[in-house]
């Protein structure tokens, strides 16, 4: 029965979690950039979901670091990108946190500023 069972995990690993598609995710990851009507929290989520399969076996906190970095420069801005830097956004969601405010705050200078 034991065998059975390593044998079954063996092959569904082989089957959907090959080694070589770590670098088929890593490559968009990597040239993610921010469309124009993507929503911050969807281009995070998006980040989230091709770090961990680009990096399935990394510790969480490599993979929290790594996704914050491909955020920041995927987000195209550098103004938010400093806003992101000097409120030392340790992890992708404060990343996150602080991309959303400084966008809201953007939207709402620019609608009274006209």
């Amino acid at each position: 029965m034991r065998t059975n069972f390593v044998q079954l995990t063996a092959a569904l690993a082989s089957r959907f979690q090959p080694e070589n598609q770590t670098e088929m995710y890593r490559a968009p990851m990597k040239s993610k950039i921010r469309g124009r009507t993507e929503q911050i929290p969807v281009l995070g989520q998006d980040i989230k979901r091709l770090v961990r399969l680009a990096y399935p076996s990394a510790p969480i906190e490599v993979r929290d670091y790594l996704a914050r970095d491909c955020f920041i420069h995927s987000l195209n801005d550098a103004d938010m990108e400093w806003a992101i830097f000097q409120a030392k956004a340790n992890n992708i969601d404060n990343a996150i946190q602080v991309a959303l405010e400084y966008e809201a705050f953007q939207n709402n200078r620019r609608k009274y500023c006209k």
